[in-house]
């Protein structure tokens, strides 16, 4: 469960559910007279299962200004939602980009689900700045930063199973469309500035903070 740290127009907030079954729930509630919690009977909610047996949502992430939310899953998938568009959040963005690039030989056999690989995004962060951009790290030894710019989602790969003295990066563009009422210099309305550091990099244990 994450509590988004954004006051809505209304003076009401939500309160974010993930689970196993694939279920993201937006459960939105507020304060009344008695300053007392009340919650909506009905939460707004995303079932992401795509497939039987790969659906569990295993990370999830408010961004610092509580405007967008992106989760990580066992299907290898990595999903955005707007939370104040004008009928609840909605799903903004969905990259399966955690495959490319990945070869089933080097994955060790506990990472296949009947006869699938299951390329688990295990943890996911945004960036403390007033821009779109998240990391993602995936049990492929792979992480990847992104960032929106342009109305399009552009990615780093970071591959940590070359090495250290080899790591390489590389460009993917996912295009998504805009969602209705936003702009392509949409922000998250933060402030402050950030930096990402690598600490040190071995192939089964990735460290990526952002500051």
């Amino acid at each position: 469960m994450n509590f988004c740290p954004k006051t809505l127009s209304d003076n009401s907030f939500y309160l974010a559910c993930t689970a196993r079954d694939g279920c993201v729930s937006f459960w939105k509630y507020r304060y009344n007279d008695q300053n007392e919690v009340v919650f909506d009977e009905t939460p707004t909610r995303y079932h992401e299962r795509i497939r039987p047996g790969l659906a569990a949502i295993i990370c999830a992430s408010f961004s610092p200004g509580g405007n967008f939310f992106v989760v990580g899953s066992i299907d290898h998938h990595v999903r955005v939602y707007k939370m104040d568009c004008p009928d609840g959040p909605q799903r903004i963005f969905e990259d399966d980009a955690h495959t490319e690039g990945v070869s089933l030989n080097m994955l060790p056999p506990k990472q296949f689900i009947h006869d699938r690989p299951s390329i688990q995004v295990d943890s996911v962060q945004w960036c403390n700045q007033p821009v779109m951009r998240f990391l993602s790290g995936s049990r492929d030894c792979t992480a990847r930063i992104w960032t929106f710019s342009n109305n399009k989602w552009t990615s780093i790969l970071l591959d940590m199973s070359l090495g250290d003295d080899s790591e390489k990066q590389m460009h993917k563009t996912s295009s998504t469309d805009p969602v209705p009422g936003t702009s392509t210099g949409i922000t998250d309305g933060n402030r402050g500035g950030a930096r990402v550091q690598a600490s040190s990099q071995v192939p089964n244990n990735l460290h990526i903070v952002f500051f």
